[in-house]
């Protein structure tokens, strides 16, 4: 079974989707944007009434509502039918307690409460399987966490994608260094690099990812719309 991305260039690349059952890597150029990418792979999940779980570590659940309204997503009408659910992981982090206003915060800082927090809102979906799980961003919890925290994180996940029939996508801003490309890269069934080019396209190179040959698997994509 494939979750389609909802981005024409992207799906056709992909032999229709990327695959269930996997964590998958995306390695994005700070300068790319790629908000239209990501928002696309929610709705395409919600439209196919598969729940989405979005952990959120950059970006307040407010803040992330309203870009998803930019496109399109009425998160909170998808939130109510429990479709989506956001995982608070910055607001906490900040000091902002008091502020806390989600039904599921958690600290940037600790990968086991986001795992916590993770834990009940599939629980509160219906323990479903065909979920789609994005963590915005695997750089924010390499900042605040931890290295072998974030670790052990990843292998967890990595670990359960299957049990679950899960797609988990899992996005990484900037450059990622030896150290820790050593540490993680064996717990990623698939990595996709987003750099930005000239007259803001969009390169996507998939470099692995199980069922698809990666040899000239370069996509161009046009400038987001929002």
């Amino acid at each position: 079974m494939l979750a389609k991305t909802g981005i024409l260039e992207l799906d056709d690349c992909l032999n229709g989707g990327l695959p269930f059952s996997k964590l998958i890597l995306f390695v994005v150029d700070p300068l790319a944007s790629t908000d239209d990418i990501f928002c696309s792979i929610v709705h395409e999940g919600l439209k196919a009434k598969q729940p989405v779980i979005h952990i959120t570590t950059n970006i307040t659940p407010t803040a992330l509502r309203e870009k998803m309204l930019s496109f399109g997503i009425d998160a909170k009408s998808f939130e109510a039918k429990k479709l989506l659910f956001v995982v608070d992981a910055i607001t906490p982090e900040a000091g902002l307690g008091e502020f806390v206003t989600e039904k599921y915060p958690a600290k940037a800082s600790d990968p086991n409460d986001i795992h916590r927090m993770l834990r009940e809102a599939w629980i509160d979906a219906g323990r479903p399987q065909n979920f789609r799980l994005i963590l915005n961003s695997l750089s924010s919890l390499f900042i605040f966490g931890q290295k072998t925290h974030v670790v052990n994180f990843i292998k967890h996940i990595s670990a359960g994608v299957n049990t679950y029939n899960e797609l988990a996508l899992f996005i990484y801003y900037g450059k990622l260094t030896d150290e820790i490309v050593s540490s993680i890269q064996e717990y990623f069934h698939g990595i996709i690099y987003i750099t930005e080019e000239e007259l803001r396209r969009r390169k996507i190179n998939i470099v692995k990812l199980p069922g698809v040959e990666v040899k000239d698997r370069i996509v161009k994509v046009g400038p987001a719309k929002a």
